[in-house]
């Protein structure tokens, strides 16, 4: 999925980032901000969890910055949080449905 696609309407904001989430990364938000954070948020994107927090994990050297060129993205503050997030969410989906 590219950008371009993204921003058509042609793939959801979850499959979009998706692809940028690696084991690694998916490590760095369940040992920085934990399960038990995540499954206490009662809101859409985890934003009851501050900022400054997904901010601060935001750290350039995690993220694969030829998967994002490829995909015609660019590395930004806003879209490492968006990657992060969405391992977040792949983190809950995975406790709940694993129970």
């Amino acid at each position: 999925m590219n950008y371009e696609k993204y921003l058509a309407g042609k793939c959801s904001h979850r499959a979009y980032y998706a692809q940028f989430v690696s084991p690694n990364i998916k490590e760095v938000v369940r040992s920085n901000i934990g399960i038990k954070a995540l499954l206490a948020s009662r809101v859409p994107a985890f934003n009851d969890i501050p900022l400054e927090k997904w901010d601060g994990l935001a750290m350039p050297l995690l993220f694969n910055y030829s998967d994002l060129q490829f995909a015609g993205e660019w590395s930004t503050l806003g879209v490492r949080v968006c990657i992060l997030k969405e391992a977040a969410q792949q983190l809950v989906d995975e406790v709940t449905v694993l129970g």
